[in-house]
């Protein structure tokens, strides 16, 4: 029993030696078993499934943006390639490969964060690891989470030499991480236009001109793959066009959204939801204080304490300031703007003496577990189990929640009713996941329509419903509803299709059912235009 024991607790001991002699490959398999534990768990029909449509599309050979709305085409074809080595269109491959992602993007931070201590204590590298790892469980949005991670990895290598082959490796990166998400390409410029000014600044270079220009030479590098479709496949500019279009016709680039002031907190909530609140606020004012405040740090560091310059902190400061704009948007994007802001607070805080750094990571991890934990659909199936249920999407099987899964039942009934075969059919708004979940290309460009679209666009996906003859049309409640989304489509809907009450919908869902006039027989087709027909 001792022999045991003590084998027990070697066993222990080289794992933790392992495990703190690779941080980076620390923070990728902690990644990882989270991921295992958790990826059958969950599924919504908007954002997740939204991206699992784009990468099925790509699978299937189409073009995102121009024949189909989408965010920027990178994450597609990520995922779709991970899919197609999986052999499969189903969920938990999309999944998979976004944990692979994630996995990375924990392997790049730990590895910027403890750069400098190869070895940290083991309760150290944990809590850091969980910490950053709870703010990437919006598996769809690690894309953007690891976008940022990229940039302030980049800088930082730049800011450390500042040589005009680094400059042009920033551009790229800048310019790849643009087809990821254009906005982030707007921050990498920010950013990287803030560490040029640094740079002559300290350095008091004449020949500015050179660096800059190996800079613009790495974004157009790094971005060619864009510039080429734009140049080279037909309808993609159209397509690109209008997706930045929109946001000049709705006059932003997101819905407004209550700033969760710190002043403005409820009272009447219970003490645990007042205190999330808090640190909400505190968290979203933070980015912005912490891109002003680390570089007050590194002025004071450097010139202060004459102390060796942290360019990481530099890095993760300049990033941090324009991805203030992406932190006020919610707590939902809060979690894909603050990395930069973590990887430059556990930079410092890892160079602390040993117990100040266990206890401010201690405390970072348990707020953020406080905060985050309480949305997770492990929390969730944990705390009301009887409410989660077993559901056969294709060949997976995930764990839902029960109201989630009802309308999965009902979509599929609509589906093997109205649409069967490969049939298409339009499910407007809020549910692009009804056409992932059945592997059906949508009957409309836009499968996820949030903000207004203008007439020619509206035109547009007319027309392509008059071509495609969806077998239904299903207008769904939400935030907004689609007469003022999209008017003209939605009347065209109302007056070219019969509304029908069928008995799978529950009528408090408040979910619009049109069916083709011919699949109404002759009554029907007199009585459409708004008429209930059972």
């Amino acid at each position: 029993m001792i022999n045991a024991a003590a084998d027990i607790v070697e066993f222990f001991r080289i794992v933790s030696a392992r495990l703190r002699a690779y941080p980076g490959l620390t923070g990728f398999c902690v990644m990882v078993v989270f991921f295992a534990v958790t990826m059958h768990l969950g599924f919504a029909l908007q954002d997740e499934p939204f991206e699992w449509y784009g990468a099925q599309r790509v699978l299937a050979g189409d073009i995102p943006l121009r024949d189909f709305d989408s965010y920027d085409p990178a994450r597609y074809y990520w995922a779709a390639a991970v899919m197609a080595l999986l052999q499969s269109h189903g969920f938990i491959a999309f999944r998979i490969s976004l944990g692979l992602c994630a996995a990375l993007g924990m392997l790049l931070a730990n590895r910027l964060i403890f750069r400098a201590w190869p070895a940290p204590g083991l309760w150290l590298l944990l809590t850091t690891s969980i910490s950053l790892i709870i703010w990437m469980t919006r598996f769809h949005k690690v894309f953007d989470v690891v976008a940022s991670i990229a940039l302030v990895m980049s800088l930082a290598w730049l800011l450390e030499q500042p040589t005009r082959r680094r400059f042009f490796v920033n551009g790229a990166v800048v310019g790849m991480v643009a087809i990821i998400g254009r906005n982030h390409g707007v921050y990498g410029v920010v950013a990287g236009a803030l560490g040029l000014g640094f740079v002559v600044y300290a350095e008091k270079r004449a020949a500015v001109w050179p660096s800059f220009l190996c800079w613009c030479a790495g974004i157009v590098i790094g971005y060619a793959p864009m510039l080429l479709a734009i140049l080279l496949v037909p309808g993609f500019w159209a397509g690109l066009w209008a997706t930045i279009q929109v946001f000049f016709e709705f006059g932003a680039t997101h819905y407004p959204v209550e700033y969760p002031w710190p002043w403005l907190v409820p009272m009447a909530e219970p003490i645990g939801e007042i205190v999330r609140y808090l640190f909400t606020s505190f968290l979203m004012i933070g980015v912005p204080l912490f891109g002003v405040g680390g570089l007050l740090y590194f002025v004071w560091r450097v010139r202060v304490q004459k102390l060796p310059a942290d360019y990481l902190v530099l890095a993760a400061a300049m990033v941090s300031i324009p991805y203030t704009h992406f932190a006020s948007q919610g707590l939902g994007h809060l979690e894909q703007a603050i990395f930069p802001m973590f990887i430059g607070i556990f930079a410092v805080v890892v160079g602390m003496p040993r117990w100040p750094a266990l206890a401010l990571s201690t405390t970072v991890c348990v707020l953020s577990l406080f905060l985050l934990v309480p949305d997770q659909d492990f929390y969730a199936r944990m705390t009301d189990p009887h409410r989660w249920l077993p559901v056969q999407i294709g060949q997976d099987t995930l764990t839902i929640n029960w109201f989630i899964a009802k309308r999965i039942s009902v979509l599929a009934r609509l589906v093997q009713k109205y649409a069967p075969g490969d049939r298409e059919f339009v499910a407007e708004p809020f549910i692009p996941g009804a056409y992932a979940l059945f592997d059906r290309r949508a009957a409309v460009w836009n499968p996820y329509a949030l903000f207004p679209a203008d007439g020619t666009l509206q035109e547009k996906e007319i027309a392509r419903i008059q071509k495609e003859q969806p077998g239904f049309v299903l207008i769904t409640t939400g935030p907004y509803p689609y007469q003022l989304i999209d008017p003209m489509v939605y009347n065209f809907i109302t007056r070219n299709f019969v509304r029908t009450v069928d008995p799978a919908i529950p009528p408090q869902w408040g979910w619009e059912l049109y069916l083709p006039p011919q699949v109404m027989g002759q009554k029907a087709r007199d009585q459409r235009g708004g008429i209930q027909v059972k």
